[in-house]
């Protein structure tokens, strides 16, 4: 049950998609999810979004502030950079739980493959 949850974690396949290009039922959009239902489910609590970057004009950091101003309010980033880029979103983080996702960032930042993006 959802509404008893303290956090909510959401892994689909290729991420993040805009309201207005979010189409139920379309096969491709099966491994997405709408920012309508991220917003939905992160409200009032945390909530940490797999995003599978794409050939966003601008690149990756563009994409991730991008999705940040989207989402709004209180969004994080961790970006992984290994093999394909994907960023974890931290939406709804208080100052404890932003501290020690950045805190791991930087513990385990090897070669430059993770990185912290702060809120906006």
């Amino acid at each position: 049950n959802l509404e008893r949850a303290d956090i909510i974690f959401a892994d689909p396949d290729n991420g993040n998609l805009r309201k207005e290009s979010f189409k139920q039922g379309r096969a491709k959009h099966g491994k997405s999810i709408s920012e309508e239902e991220v917003m939905l489910l992160s409200k009032n609590r945390p909530m940490v979004v797999y995003h599978h970057n794409s050939r966003f004009k601008g690149g990756h950091v563009a994409e991730i502030k991008f999705w940040q101003e989207r989402l709004g309010g209180s969004v994080s980033a961790v970006r992984f950079r290994y093999g394909t880029a994907r960023t974890f979103f931290l939406i709804n983080f208080n100052d404890e739980l932003n501290a020690q996702a950045e805190q791991w960032t930087q513990k385990n930042w090897r070669m430059n493959k993770v990185q912290y993006v702060p809120v906006l």
